[in-house]
């Protein structure tokens, strides 16, 4: 689970801001969307909804957090390619600081670095507790890593390979662009310990960021292993109004030519690399003479008569609620962190509703999270989340990113309607419009030029 997310100096955010999901005790309603943390005496909610203007950081959030597990991974392919805050002379030679507070291993963990330039400069993590935050190491911008070994036996003593770890990567300095965390991801699993495998895990499987225009993972591939997404999938496309009636893998086996098996090889990698991909390509592994193509068709029904039609062929609306059809039911048991850009591209108001009110109520049980953008002010209603889940985004008079949750406002009652007062800028984030006279001032020179063209051509 997240607890909170704070980053500074990157693209539009300037001074650092935080998106913490630690439910208010002010508030009681729906139950089901608060999670507990262990060992603090504070809860987690399921959900949080960002709204703000176009160009307000709203996209910039969520690229801080992809851009940040990135670094973590090694996937950051590009060393001093983070775009610092914009508006300061003096943000690139600032660090730029990103850090997650998250449960992992049944525990609270504070992770987190600071980049300057190429290079890391900065780098710890905490165990967080009822007494606050106790250091287990922390990193210098030499490459140096100190180790608090009286902490981790204190708190770690069960796990042995722990410690052991952290002390055999330290005894050697890092290079200038990796974290301390992605050279311990680069550990054979048995070497890892249970602590460290947990925290990597949380990193590497339970955050999810979801591209803004595809799939978080490969649809036709998890609906071909799991019967129960068809099921699902089919009831949730069929019951909205998109026309379909089901969902079927269509296969296809065939020859291969033997000058076309390492283009076909070529293609087979792609489509299982591709999350957006309705083919899968595949040899034969008892015949490498032969492969076999599936392919995702949506089954209409017309005057009694069936109509099989490629995924690619559906809407963008469609493929969407399907792509995001399956973080409803993804990752099983396991803790699963989605974040979301845009959430209601391409989808109308009414399915934007009901898929936040699946995920927040349809499993009160999982250890699971959204967190999504948006600019559909139909979501702010009390009767679909608490006054906590949501956020606004808004850019102060210095061009910096400025977040702010609704439970900051004190007068917000029970019965407000959340809509209402959004659009009427109670609580900022709306786009500032100049005034429709001004503009169709400006507009004049391009309707006089239209008007006379117009009267040449009558003329001609």
């Amino acid at each position: 689970m997240l607890v909170s997310f704070s980053v500074s100096n990157f693209r539009s955010i300037g001074e650092e801001i935080t998106l913490t999901m630690v439910a208010s005790n002010r508030y009681s309603d729906h139950p089901a969307h608060v999670m507990p943390l262990p060992e603090v005496d504070h809860r987690v909610v399921r959900t949080a909804v960002i709204y703000g203007a176009n160009g307000a950081g709203k996209s910039n959030l969520v690229k801080a957090i992809a851009q940040a597990q990135d670094i973590i991974l090694g996937r950051w392919t590009q060393p001093g390619s983070i775009d610092t805050y914009a508006f300061d002379p003096d943000a690139k030679g600032t660090p730029s600081s990103f850090e997650f507070r998250f449960v992992a291993a049944n525990r609270i963990f504070t992770y987190g670095f600071d980049i300057c330039g190429r290079s890391v400069c900065a780098e710890w993590l905490a165990l967080v507790s009822k007494a606050g935050d106790e250091l287990l190491f922390d990193r210098n911008g030499e490459g140096h890593t100190t180790i608090y070994d009286a902490a981790i036996k204190k708190r770690f003593g069960d796990d042995g390979a722990f410690l052991s770890l952290l002390k055999s990567i330290a005894a050697n300095d890092l290079n200038d662009s990796q974290l301390f965390l992605n050279r311990a991801s680069e550990v054979r699993e048995n070497k890892l310990g249970l602590t460290m495998q947990a925290i990597i895990d949380w990193f590497s499987k339970s955050l999810v960021v979801v591209p803004i225009d595809g799939a978080h993972e490969h649809t036709l591939r998890r609906l071909a292993r799991d019967p129960k997404l068809i099921e699902f999938a089919e009831g949730l496309l069929g019951g909205v109004g998109t026309g379909i009636d089901g969902l079927r893998l269509v296969e296809h086996v065939s020859s291969i030519p033997d000058g076309m098996r390492d283009t076909l090889d070529t293609v087979a990698h792609w489509s299982a690399a591709n999350p957006d991909s309705d083919m899968l390509f595949a040899r034969d592994p008892q015949s490498p003479g032969r492969f076999t193509a599936r392919k995702l068709m949506a089954s209409h029904t017309r005057d009694g008569r069936e109509y099989q039609l490629p995924m690619r062929e559906e809407s963008d609306g469609t493929r969407r609620l399907l792509a995001l059809a399956s973080l409803l039911t993804a990752g099983g048991g396991q803790p699963r962190v989605f974040v979301v850009d845009e959430l209601d591209r391409s989808l109308h108001p009414s399915l934007c509703w009901r898929f936040l009110e699946l995920f927040a109520d349809s499993m009160p049980g999982a250890r699971r999270q959204l967190i999504v953008t948006t600019h559909e002010a139909h979501l702010l209603d009390q009767d679909l989340l608490r006054r906590d889940e949501y956020w606004f985004m808004e850019k102060d008079e210095t061009q910096q990113s400025r977040l702010v949750p609704l439970s900051d406002y004190r007068d917000v009652r029970k019965d407000l309607q959340l809509e209402k007062g959004y659009l009427h800028g109670r609580f900022g984030a709306v786009p500032l419009i100049g005034s429709a006279e001004q503009l169709r001032h400006l507009l004049a020179p391009f309707a006089k030029e239209t008007a006379i063209n117009a009267a040449h051509t009558a003329q001609a």
